[in-house]
């Protein structure tokens, strides 16, 4: 696990990036054939960075025996993750065909919709933890006024423009309805504690924590801008902005995988310091010992 560098991650979503603009633009251009989108690639790919992601976050939330806010927080991504590992092999089983019983859209809708949602919800609570252990330390305690107006904006404005392109297949099951409220609420409400991780980001003025942190607010901030330009047919009317929103959206697992990487590189480099110090202090006493 040590070789889950930021740098190797960012080469990752790079060249994952770059493959969905070709990919897209070529599609939307008529070079290459129309085929569903998100492929069952893409789920490969998504699958493998929350896998990734829970992975390192449960390693992670084993180093704060002495913060039950910030280990609850990292317990409630890797949750989150493997929710999401969950709805992506189903959705590509799915698209692959290889559940025949999933075939009809009323029959997949809700197992591919509630994992998203309680991954969603799972979120939310982990940034809410997340920062709430911050303010106990004293970092983002005091939002500025800026920050609250945003968090309001977001939270008020942006649920009734998302359920607007949620569509429930016919004879979907009972209940179902609920999953597009849960996921035009949750999405938004990320975003919105992001923006108060955003501040906490600032004042620590650098290093792979602040890093980390912004690559965790980037991740439910991209995903909302991606779903918002495929739910307004006048944005999706414009080819540019359809393969940004849907490049963006392809990438986004690996954003949250570069967010899990960047605090991950901190336990590397501890381990590596305290290395290095067992070696000194064992170095020292064997100078001591064929010392004239």
């Amino acid at each position: 696990m040590n070789r889950i560098t930021p740098r190797l991650v960012w080469i990752l979503l790079s060249l994952s990036f770059v493959s969905a603009l070709v990919g897209l633009s070529a599609t939307a251009m008529g070079y290459w054939p129309s085929v569903a989108r998100p492929s069952p690639s893409f789920d490969a790919i998504a699958a493998a960075a929350y896998l990734l992601s829970l992975v390192l976050c449960l390693r992670i939330a084993g180093e704060h025996k002495n913060s039950p806010r910030m280990a609850g927080a990292w317990l409630l991504f890797a949750a989150s993750c493997g929710f999401s590992v969950i709805r992506h092999v189903v959705h590509g089983l799915v698209h692959a065909r290889l559940i025949t019983s999933l075939s009809d859209p009323a029959a997949s809708y809700v197992p591919i919709q509630l994992p998203m949602a309680i991954a969603l919800v799972l979120l939310f609570c982990g940034l809410v933890s997340m920062w709430s252990a911050f303010s106990r330390v004293g970092l983002g305690f005091h939002p500025h006024r800026i920050d609250m107006a945003i968090f309001t904006l977001v939270l008020l404005m942006l649920p009734p423009v998302l359920l607007q392109g949620q569509k429930i297949p016919e004879f979907a099951p009972r209940g179902s309805f609920i999953l597009p409220f849960l996921g035009a609420a949750f999405l938004p409400a990320c975003t919105g504690i992001a923006v108060l991780l955003h501040r906490i980001a600032l004042e620590m003025r650098g290093g792979d924590l602040a890093r980390a942190l912004r690559c965790l607010i980037l991740y439910p901030a991209l995903r909302m801008l991606a779903m918002l330009l495929s739910v307004s047919p006048r944005l999706n009317s414009i080819v540019p902005l359809w393969v940004s929103g849907m490049a963006i959206f392809e990438v986004a697992p690996l954003i949250l995988t570069l967010a899990v990487a960047y605090r991950w590189q901190i336990t590397v480099k501890a381990a590596a310091a305290m290395e290095r110090q067992l070696s000194w202090s064992v170095i020292y006493p064997l100078e001591n010992v064929f010392a004239d």
